[in-house]
């Protein structure tokens, strides 16, 4: 947002209509992985959700001032959507559905939990990067600064995908009846 308001000078409203891909991106992902989940592996799932984590980042790093929404921003976004939206319903559908029903609202909640801390945390430490690198004199972050948190962002989704390559183990889920 801070690219499209404070670099290309587009109004908040512009901004608000950039955004719509999320909302449909987010339908199609969450309907992928209900496709998905008992057909492969939940890790193939994640790691397909790094990458796309990974997509937004990558998309940004050669707009330009001058770059229209549709050359890059706009496959970015629309990209990056999958990130989350694959990986909460995975997680989701996992967590909730190895549980006894009894402790699936807190399973639930603990993993909405920490969905949230991890993304506040990280993207205070790329507000921080970008501060860093280029802020400037009115107190907003310059295309520089933004660049390198996109960046770290990068790296940290292509991060959580080796991680998830090499570490994380979900099984096809299976359907099956819930103790209580």
């Amino acid at each position: 947002m801070q690219f499209f308001l404070n670099v290309q000078n587009k109004s908040a409203l512009t901004v608000a209509l950039y955004l719509l891909p999320n909302a449909l991106m987010g339908v199609l992902a969450t309907f992928i992985v209900a496709k998905l989940l008992h057909r492969v592996p939940g890790h193939y799932i994640y790691m397909v959700s790094m990458v796309a984590f990974a997509l937004g980042p990558a998309f940004f790093l050669g707009n330009r001032p001058s770059t229209t929404y549709w050359a890059l921003s706009m496959p970015g976004i629309a990209l990056a959507t999958f990130g989350p939206d694959m990986s909460f319903a995975a997680a989701s559908i996992f967590i909730t559905s190895n549980v006894p029903r009894s402790y699936q609202g807190s399973a639930g909640s603990l993993l909405v939990t920490i969905q949230n801390l991890s993304s506040a945390i990280m993207t205070s430490v790329g507000d921080s990067i970008a501060a860093e690198v280029d802020t400037l004199p009115d107190g907003t972050i310059g295309l520089e600064g933004l660049r390198a948190a996109w960046w770290f962002a990068l790296a940290a989704a292509l991060t959580g995908a080796l991680i998830t390559a090499v570490a994380v183990r979900i099984p096809k889920e299976v359907e099956k009846e819930h103790v209580t």
